[in-house]
């Protein structure tokens, strides 16, 4: 294997690591390790492929668009996974409810706007989570017993 081949591989992969691991603390799940190397796999021989080769044929790209294609939607499946878990804690329906408050009440301030207004919207809804009497931890509903 050429010195190009073995730098290209070796940049992809402490790319895709490292992007990895800021998207598991930003999560706070450091499983999706275990999706990451598997797409790892993927992405050096891609790029080896390409740096390689020199080009990329029309061949190459369908082929790249149906892993791509493939891994998206996994990549989908388990983020609409995360997501319907993140929103039964009630922490997350305060930061949504505050969001949306937000994003409409700045709306017609020029200087805030709605992007800025759903963020500081969203804080106030986690920080009024925070100080509620009932959930000092942020911590997730308790699930209901059937008796």
């Amino acid at each position: 294997m050429s010195s190009t081949a073995m730098s290209t591989a070796a940049l992809t992969i402490t790319v895709l690591m490292i992007v990895t691991w800021v998207i598991s603390l930003v999560l706070k799940n450091a499983s999706i390790v275990d999706v990451a190397w598997g797409i790892g796999f993927v992405a050096v021989a891609w790029m080896v492929a390409a740096r390689v080769d020199g080009n990329v044929d029309r061949q190459d790209a369908k082929i790249a668009a149906a892993n791509t294609k493939r891994v998206a939607s996994k990549a989908a499946d388990k983020a609409g996974a995360l997501a319907k878990k993140a929103g039964k804690h009630d922490m997350v329906k305060d930061a949504a409810a505050g969001a949306a408050i937000g994003a409409v009440v700045g709306i017609p301030l020029p200087v805030v706007g709605p992007v800025a207004g759903a963020t500081i919207g969203a804080i106030a809804g986690v920080v009024k989570n925070m100080k509620s009497s009932g959930n000092r931890q942020g911590k997730a509903p308790a699930k209901k017993s059937r008796s």
